[in-house]
């Protein structure tokens, strides 16, 4: 017969004891930190965001007819079924999805060569060759698409390029658009593949490959059946990063795509934050999110049985070398241009240049005029000193002339704030559709215009000061919006 184990009674020494032993175990207090920065820096910002996308904010409330505050669907339906969702979501999507696409197809097996030339083959200088093919990443994708405009830029923007400058026509979608976003980020993130090959062949013993060797297979067939099939893991999840990265990338879209109108989801989802309506671009920042978040689990599903492997033999695991042959220089070739276009392109410039010498808190600006040509201003931008001097000259400057506006035009004749009740200029004014006879009755003579939305009464009005404008509009209510046309 079993004795029973007698319960010891819970009493308040016992439950501190068992407190004591919670808070004085690391692992859980770092666990517990970490859910507590984890859930103010991500569960609590996430939860305003998705919360904002249904709450009616000040700007919309006059347009959408209700309360601030009130629940709404206003936003996810403008960017998922209004008339101009189009070219606010599925337009950008559309582009955001390319531009991933396509990344991957070139930075995945552009990385996956580089690890197995880094690991399995007996390329020279591989020490030094494998800690620089990992720096490009270390530099910002966004300064890779300056250096991109530094060497491409047309005159479609700006001033012109290394290229251009020299009398090189240079077409805009190479120097714009989604061409120049997808070789700028298969620069950069082609480190993800590098990294998890590599780490993959590392761990791989190579007798697998010296026995398919053995029985006659040739290093494209070991590639093919030994090799892909044990990194395969490792290059699924390294394509997943790359896609999720890219497609969520701002910087490098921003800079070579917003210049011709092509926009992503993450440089449209920038705009609408920005300038509004905001809640637009909540919802479009949930669309990007809930985008990463299936992809991972799309790689969980996919690659999630697997793991962890190992390879079973009877002696310890080495790695040897394959013979690269004839192929060795060609590759090497290659590697030297690749990283020379990777760090060094960005930051090439003659030594005749006179920006060669700008160096330090030195700063310059080179200036080329079509009579003048080229001249260059150069001068300390930073230190304490300059800094210092700055600050003192400005302070001199407002000591000297206490009480009087400083002349900053070519007239010298002072110059007054207009009042802008007495500007005169047309409007165009939406208003409810109820409020049509009133507008007509306010505003007399008007030009009807059809906006396409049957709750809304649309016209532009005759020339008018603003204070005459805004007493009309005060008889007729229900303005939902309206926009001030100056006259010529």
């Amino acid at each position: 017969m079993k004795r029973k184990r007698e319960r010891r009674p819970f009493n308040k020494t016992r439950l501190k004891n068992q407190i004591l032993n919670v808070v004085k175990n690391p692992f859980n207090m770092i666990v517990a930190i970490s859910l507590v920065i984890l859930f103010c820096l991500i569960v609590i910002p996430l939860l305003q965001m998705i919360a904002s996308t249904f709450t009616l904010a000040r700007a919309e409330a006059k347009r959408y007819g209700g309360e601030v505050g009130d629940f709404t669907l206003y936003y996810w339906r403008y960017i998922l079924v209004g008339k101009l969702s189009g070219a606010t979501l599925w337009g950008p999507l559309k582009n955001s999805l390319v531009v991933g696409f396509f990344t991957v197809i070139v930075s995945v097996p552009l990385g996956s060569i580089l690890g197995w030339l880094m690991v399995r083959s007996d390329i020279p200088g591989k020490k030094l060759l494998g800690m620089l093919v990992v720096i490009p990443y270390m530099i910002p994708s966004w300064c890779k698409a300056l250096a991109w405009l530094a060497v491409f830029r047309n005159k479609t923007s700006g001033s012109l390029g290394f290229l251009a400058g020299m009398g090189i026509p240079i077409p805009d979608w190479l120097a714009y658009g989604p061409v120049a976003i997808v070789l700028c980020m298969s620069l950069h993130y082609y480190a993800f593949s590098y990294i998890h090959v590599s780490s993959a062949l590392r761990s791989i013993n190579s007798e697998l490959e010296e026995m398919g060797e053995i029985c006659g297979a040739n290093k494209v067939q070991i590639l093919k059946s030994i090799t892909l099939p044990l990194v395969l893991p490792s290059i699924l999840s390294a394509l997943v990063m790359t896609l999720s990265k890219s497609i969520g990338t701002y910087g490098v879209a921003a800079n070579l795509g917003s210049r011709i109108g092509y926009f992503t989801l993450a440089t449209k989802m920038k705009t609408f934050i920005n300038g509004g309506p905001q809640g637009v671009g909540f919802a479009m920042s949930l669309v990007l999110i809930s985008l990463a978040a299936l992809i991972i689990f799309s790689n969980q599903r996919i690659i999630g049985v697997r793991k962890s492997y190992a390879t079973i033999g009877g002696k310890g695991g080495r790695s040897n070398e394959m013979h690269l042959g004839g192929a060795k220089i060609p590759l090497m070739c290659f590697l030297v241009v690749f990283l020379f276009f990777a760090m060094v392109a960005p930051f090439m410039i003659s030594r005749s240049h006179p920006l060669y010498s700008v160096s330090g808190v030195f700063n310059a600006i080179y200036v080329h005029g079509n009579m003048l040509g080229d001249s260059m201003y150069y001068g300390r931008g930073a230190g304490k000193l300059p800094t210092a001097s700055a600050v003192v000259s400005d302070v001199v400057d407002c000591a000297r002339h206490l009480g009087k506006t400083v002349m900053c035009f070519w007239e010298n004749d002072s110059v007054k704030v207009a009042d802008p009740e007495k500007d005169q200029g047309k409007f165009f004014v939406r208003v409810k559709s109820g409020c049509r006879e009133a507008a007509m009755e306010a505003f007399g003579a008007l030009a009807e215009i059809n906006v396409g939305i049957s709750e809304e009464f649309a016209f532009m009005t005759q020339v008018m000061s603003e204070e005459a404008f805004n007493g009309k509009i005060k008889q007729i209510g229900g303005c939902i919006n309206r926009i001030r046309i100056l006259s010529a």
